[in-house]
């Protein structure tokens, strides 16, 4: 593993140890995979602080919504899709 790589991956632990709480529960549990925390750690990497927790329980409610008709459930593309939902719901304050 290259530099950048490592550097990724130590900032994902970061930012789900100090702002993705339940995030972080959600992947211990199983419910998510590394792919998906890892875009939801890129939608919210802006949201200031005082925000994170709502933000993250947004893009959580629509992420850990059961697959329907057979799908894989949340799309990466879907996914970064949230990311414009995050930042309306960050701008509005």
């Amino acid at each position: 593993m290259g530099r950048a790589g490592a550097g990724k991956l130590i900032g994902l632990g970061i930012a789900l140890k100090t702002r993705l709480h339940r995030t972080r529960a959600a992947m211990a549990q199983g419910e998510l995979d590394l792919y998906r925390v890892g875009l939801i750690e890129s939608a919210t990497a802006n949201v200031s602080d005082e925000l994170i927790g709502e933000a993250e329980r947004l893009v959580l409610e629509q992420v850990l919504v059961p697959a329907v008709g057979g799908g894989t459930g949340l799309t990466g593309r879907r996914l970064r899709e949230l990311a414009c939902l995050v930042c309306r719901h960050d701008s509005r304050t």
